[in-house]
């Protein structure tokens, strides 16, 4: 049945430049163009508007006729949203009353749809199907394009159910045409528009729809859109447009793997409500939030307080009344699961163990294995494989050591790759534990269990605020007070439950100072578009890194005794808790023996160079000692102090407090911990003495001692060799002789001298 008119030279103009579609690709898919007056026979009047535009027949792989008309109109409607955007309303129109269909591109082989060794590309629309179609035979690669009119028409009413009141409703779930569809084996990426990120009912369908390819077999991945992605483009066919099918294919290969460890409180919520319409009867309402409560985790206080601000948002949208509390009852399980139930709930923890490797294993060719595969999908800060390379060992031989200090992954935005880093580390540690949420009563009871290596991503979402878990971290840093107790049973028995175990954080932001003051910090930044990484993927890239975790846990079985008797020397320029956080992995890295005792020096230095281990506190004691530097003089007016100090642009001061600068009584606040208080003198003021309230600078010379960096560290000639001498190439010598270096590796010149102490940052000279 031919349907309206070939298309004219103007919408094959069109066609390519807005949506790389070639007229060759247009005329294969049997595009037509109708008449307003044709496409509202074609799919029946749907309200009022204009009905012209393209018609995307809908051929099933196999069949000759088609089994829908899909009209794309030229003119839709458009909603202005409360930000200013405009959203188009049923751009894409279809015969009403029928069931949801899936798009696949005219003349696809029906033989593709079982064979699993042809990747699938699932996106929205016809035309971007088809844009995808021109991308792939062009670059000659195979693929499956599956199209959906809309992100959650992958779903529809697939029969009928009867409701708790013996109701009869539609039955909503995945469409038949997934089923036509072998996915057991197949890799799948999902390429939807760039607001799968930004948009909650967007990123919902698309994770709803990775988790079913998922329970499929299936292995589902998301394609990225680059942060310079224009401001116009919606849609893969867009890109294309733009950048041409080089730099959009690059994308497609480096998709990511999908990652559910929970989907966000929005996702759950708009998954379960995504078919009400606006003012929704209330057995509607009943039915979807039923669904939520059900799968709520009970035992997740952050979780359910995050699901009921979701509900309340995602109903006030559709104008239910009393939204807040429908909301209470869909967290308090009303109408839901007993508390019988919610206890079976979950998946039991399961770690697994690392088998060693049955070959001896030399420590500098392992680490520098391990920091090559870093390398290989990280772009890291100068050092951060060095470090990360030596923490993934000390988490092998984490009981050797007396000090656990915190790996922390930290970056100033989003997309820096910490949760990628903290995938990498997962391959590498034994018994490794993600989460991406904990309470303090989990972590501790996990840990005395399980003693696993922890890593906690996204701790910026729950993290800052909790005094109670930020106290049990920071307990596990010490092996000799890594306890806590609790009161547990009916009889409130008094239990020791212990928190030492190998533990890594990824943040936005850093962390609480007493957290960060005991770890070793990373700092991510986002790639750069010339740094070019390998794209990490379960099921091939793990495997690679497998090996390299049973060598370390062949290394840490056959070192274990001599690391717990190590005394590593630590560069003099760190403070007394960097030192405690570098001693077991230089360790370690003397142990392995090579280069590995100055690489170990030098990321030592460097990392804690850029942490962040001043209180204000800490910075005021600094500040103050620079100032009676500068001025010269043995003692200040509280005035002249604060006067000197609020000019500082880069420290807190000039906006202390609610935007407002530091006071003299602040200032007397901040100072009184450390036995510093203010008293009368007579101050020199243009030769004349006036009595003011004041400071010495002699009252604070032990406290600058005791706090503060030493100014005048005695420089040590540097040495020339800038490499270990031989002695450190036997270290090793077989899996159970282990020559000691009983001597100081800076006394017998085996590493190079250590810049001065007077805060040079522009030293970079090798160790």
């Amino acid at each position: 049945m031919d349907v309206g008119t070939k298309l004219t030279d103007s919408d094959f103009e069109k066609l390519e430049n807005e949506s790389w579609i070639s007229r060759e690709y247009a005329e294969r898919a049997g595009l037509s163009r109708v008449t307003s007056q044709e496409g509202a026979l074609l799919v029946s009047p749907q309200g009022k508007g204009d009905y012209a535009g393209i018609v995307f027949p809908n051929i099933w792989p196999g069949e000759r006729e088609p089994r829908e008309y899909s009209l794309r109109r030229d003119n839709p409607e458009y909603e202005v949203k409360a930000d200013g955007t405009r959203k188009a309303l049923r751009k894409y129109v279809h015969p009403p009353g029928r069931a949801n269909l899936a798009y696949i591109p005219p003349g696809t082989d029906s033989a593709t749809l079982k064979d699993v060794a042809i990747p699938v590309y699932v996106t929205e629309g016809p035309k971007k199907a088809q844009a995808l179609q021109r991308l792939l035979t062009e670059s000659g690669k195979s693929g499956l394009i599956l199209a959906f009119p809309g992100v959650w028409n992958w779903r529809g009413n697939v029969g009928k159910e009867t409701g708790p009141t013996g109701d009869r409703r539609n039955l909503k779930g995945p469409i038949p045409d997934l089923d036509s569809i072998t996915w057991e084996g197949r890799r799948v990426v999902i390429c939807f528009d760039t607001n799968a990120e930004s948009n909650d009912s967007v990123r919902a369908a698309r994770n709803q729809l990775a988790r079913e390819l998922e329970s499929r077999k299936a292995s589902t991945y998301f394609i990225q859109y680059p942060k310079d992605t224009p401001e116009q483009v919606n849609g893969i066919d867009d890109l294309l447009a733009v950048w041409g099918p080089e730099r959009v294919q690059q994308i497609i290969d480096g998709a990511l793997p999908f990652r559910d460890p929970n989907a966000t409180p929005e996702e759950l919520v708009e998954s379960c409500l995504e078919h009400l319409e606006e003012n929704p009867k209330s057995s509607e309402v009943e039915r979807a939030l039923r669904e939520v409560s059900q799968r709520i985790p009970k035992v997740d206080g952050f979780r359910i307080l995050a699901v009921r601000d979701a509900v309340i948002k995602k109903l006030k949208s559709l104008g239910v009344p009393s939204a807040g509390k429908w909301a209470d009852a869909v967290v308090s399980g009303n109408g839901s699961t007993s508390r019988d139930e919610d206890n079976k709930s979950g998946t039991s923890i399961v770690l697994g163990e690392i088998e060693p490797c049955s070959e001896f294993v030399t420590g500098s060719q392992l680490l520098s294995e391990i920091t090559a595969s870093l390398d290989t999908h990280l772009v890291l800060p100068q050092h951060g494989s060095i470090a990360i390379a030596l923490w993934v060992i000390h988490a092998h031989v984490h009981d050797a050591f007396y000090i656990s200090p915190i790996l922390t992954v930290e970056s100033p935005e989003k997309r820096c790759a910490k949760t990628l880093t903290l995938e990498l580390i997962q391959c590498l540690v034994p018994k490794p534990l993600p989460t991406s949420n904990i309470t303090s009563a989990a972590l501790f009871r996990t840990v005395e269990t399980f003693q696993p290596t922890l890593l906690i991503d996204e701790a910026d979402s729950f993290m800052r605020r909790n005094d109670e878990l930020r106290g049990v971290l920071n307990s596990g840093h010490r092996k000799s007070s890594a306890v806590i107790v609790r009161a547990v049973g009916d009889d409130h028995e008094p239990k020791m439950f212990s928190t030492w175990c190998p533990k890594a954080i990824a943040l936005i932001g850093q962390l609480p100072d007493t957290l960060e003051d005991r770890s070793i910090v990373i700092e991510m930044r986002r790639k750069k578009k010339d740094e070019i990484v390998k794209p990490f993927r379960v099921g091939r890239d793990d495997k690679v890194l497998g090996p390299l975790a049973q060598k370390a846990a062949r290394w840490a079985q056959d070192h274990f005794n001599a690391l717990q008797n190590a005394e590593p020397e630590t560069p003099g320029t760190l403070n007394d808790r960097q030192a405690d956080n570098w001693r077991p992995l230089l360790a370690i890295a003397d142990l392995a023996g090579g280069e590995w005792p100055r690489l170990a020096r030098e990321a030592a230095l460097g990392l804690s160079q850029v942490a962040s281990d001043d209180s204000a506190r800490i910075q005021l004691l600094s500040d103050i000692r620079d100032i009676f530097k500068e001025c010269d003089k043995t003692e200040l007016a509280s005035g002249e102090l604060i006067t000197s100090l609020i000019v500082m642009e880069d420290r807190p001061w000039p906006e202390w407090k609610k935007g407002d600068s530091l006071t003299k009584a602040q200032l007397a606040r901040l100072l009184k911990p450390f036995g510093v208080r203010p008293d009368q003198l007579w101050i020199d003021a243009d030769g004349k003495k006036t009595k003011k309230r004041g400071y010495k600078l002699e009252w604070f010379e032990e406290v600058f001692a005791r706090y503060l960096p030493s100014e005048t560290v005695e420089p040590v000639e540097p040495s020339s060799d800038k490499g270990l001498r031989p002695v450190n190439e036997t270290v090793e010598q077989d899996n159970s002789t282990v020559l000691k270096n009983d001597g100081n590796l800076y006394a017998q010149r085996l590493l190079p001298a250590l810049p001065d102490g007077k805060g040079d940052k522009s030293w970079k000279g090798e160790l």
